[in-house]
Formats: C-alpha cells, structure tokens, sequence
C-alpha cells in the first residue's frame, strides 16, 4: 500500500437550521486526494440542495461558496509524517 504524503479534511461552517454560520464542523472523513474531497462536498451538497461555486485559496485549499458569497465548505490539505520508528 502506498502511504500518502497529503490528506485532505473537509469543514463546513452552519448555523441554526442547517444554514450557513459561523458553527465550524470538521467532516470525519480524511480524504486521500484533492478530487475525491471535491466529489464529497459536491455529493452533499446536491443532497442538501445547495448550490455551490468553487474559489481556490493558496496552499491548494479550497473554500466552497453558496450563492451569497458565504463560505460553507473548505478543503485543507494536510501534509502527512511517515513515523517509521513509532511503536505499534
């Protein structure tokens, strides 16, 4: 298996009644590559039925914005450390 040198994390800000806020929820999923955590957050939010438009920020991250301009979703890639001498 090859182990990845990035990950990356979904968040999502709501507020009351599932609207965006300023609520910040990290998704329990650790997606392995930046497509597959755009797929994600696309998934959810045609379940949800929101409309969504990407904007990329630096560093690769991603924030995904509803019609008003509010980020809802982000994508934050994480750099991975490969601990060969941990215990197991």
């Amino acid at each position: 298996m090859v182990e990845p040198s990035t990950v990356y994390v979904v968040t999502e800000r709501r507020g009351e009644g599932g609207d965006p806020g300023e609520a910040l929820t990290y998704w329990a999923h650790v997606y392995l590559s930046r497509g597959h955590a755009v797929r994600g957050v696309e998934y959810w939010a045609s379940k949800a039925a929101q409309p969504i438009t990407w904007e990329e920020l630096s560093a690769g991250v991603l924030v995904a914005r509803d019609p008003h301009g509010t980020e809802v979703y982000k994508i934050v890639p994480f750099g991975v450390r490969h601990d060969t001498d941990a215990e197991e």
